[in-house]
C-alpha cells in the first residue's frame, strides 16, 4: 500500500484568505458571514479529493448565530460565477463562520447541506474568526451523511 494518503481537501491559499478576510470583517461587526467554495474533484488511486480553488459570496442576512443569502445574493452568485469561470467549476460547497463559538455543524447547517450541497463529494466548511490555531483562525472542514457529520482532512495550498 502506498504510504502516500492524500487529503480530502485542497483549499487554495488565496482563496482561503479571501473567505477568512470576509469572516473577520463580519465577526467585528458581531455577525457570521457565508460564501460558496468553487472548484474541481480529481481522483488519485481511486481516492476522490476536493480542490477549492476560489471563494464567491454576495448578500449576506445574518446575525451573530444565523446567515443566509439575502433576495438580491443568487443574482449576484450567478453573475460572479459566469463572470469568473469561463472554464468549468463546481461549487464544491459552502463555508460560514461561527464567531466566537467554534467549528462544528449545527442542526439547521446539517439540513442546509442535505437540501443544497447533496452530492457525495459536496463539504461544509466553518471558520471561528476569533479562536485562533497555529496562526490562523480556527477552521474545519465536513461532510454530512444524513443527520450525522464527520470532520474530513485538508490542506491549505499555494495554488494560484
Amino acid at each position: 500500500m502506498d504510504s502516500l494518503h492524500p487529503f480530502d481537501v485542497y483549499i487554495s491559499n488565496p482563496a482561503l484568505q479571501k473567505a477568512e478576510r470576509i469572516m473577520e470583517d463580519a465577526a467585528r461587526h458581531g455577525k457570521e458571514a457565508l460564501g460558496l467554495l468553487v472548484g474541481d474533484i480529481f481522483q488519485w488511486k481511486g481516492f476522490e479529493y476536493v480542490v477549492v480553488d476560489h471563494f464567491i459570496t454576495a448578500s449576506n442576512s445574518s446575525t451573530a448565530v444565523s446567515v443566509k443569502f439575502n433576495k438580491l445574493a443568487f443574482a449576484e452568485l450567478t453573475q460572479a460565477f459566469s463572470k469568473h469561470f469561463k472554464e468549468k467549476k463546481l461549487i464544491v460547497g459552502w463555508i460560514h463562520s461561527h464567531p466566537s463559538y467554534g467549528c462544528w455543524l449545527s442542526a439547521t447547517d446539517v439540513a442546509t447541506q442535505n437540501k443544497y450541497f447533496s452530492a457525495p463529494f459536496n463539504i461544509a466548511m466553518v471558520v471561528d474568526p476569533l479562536k485562533k490555531e497555529g496562526g490562523r483562525m480556527q477552521e474545519r472542514i465536513f461532510r454530512v451523511e444524513g443527520n450525522a457529520y464527520y470532520e474530513v482532512s485538508f490542506a491549505v495550498i499555494d495554488k494560484k
